[in-house]
């Protein structure tokens, strides 16, 4: 099933995020040779943009990793779109998945925890769901008592498997 979403009623451009000219010059020379600061645009191995030059942040930009890890993953927490009214239900579902080791995002490189190479994953924040109020995608709502059933059943079962030693 393809995924659609949209982010056009989240304020500020959420689906963008200003990278820091730290990182660029970091990375600059392994991306392109002859880099030219406002100018060159780096393109990831499938054509699509990886940094890109944005008039309005007058600086470079990439699309926001938690923008794409929400797209993704509402479907794990059975939830189709981001409001004023199910922010906080959101988030207690993404809550509940991260303590018991799922469904977490990587670090990135310029958040203050980042360790160098470093694949290591966090807890979402409130502030990663609330700023994406307005958010869309086509996967499918379900009750809070379903999903919360629906989950504590999978983790007996794998507890059932693990103790069976299946």
């Amino acid at each position: 099933m393809a995924i659609n979403w949209s982010v056009k009623e989240c304020l500020n451009r959420v689906q963008i995020i200003p990278v820091p000219k730290s990182y660029i010059e970091k990375y600059k020379d392994s991306w392109i040779k002859n880099w030219e600061y406002g100018k060159t645009e780096v393109l990831d191995k499938s054509g699509n943009n990886k940094v890109w030059w944005d008039v309005e942040h007058d600086s470079y930009v990439r699309s926001n990793p938690m923008t794409e890890f929400l797209i993704w993953n509402l479907g794990q927490i059975c939830m189709g779109h981001i409001t004023a009214k199910n922010v906080i239900q959101v988030y207690t579902r993404f809550y509940i998945l991260n303590r018991i080791g799922k469904c977490k995002p990587y670090r990135q490189p310029w958040e203050e925890e980042y360790i160098e190479d470093d694949l290591s994953e966090r807890f979402i924040t409130p502030y990663d769901i609330a700023s994406h109020v307005g958010m869309t995608t086509n996967h499918s709502d379900l009750a809070f008592s379903k999903w919360k059933t629906k989950v504590m059943d999978k983790l007996i079962r794998n507890a059932s498997r693990e103790f069976d030693g299946k």
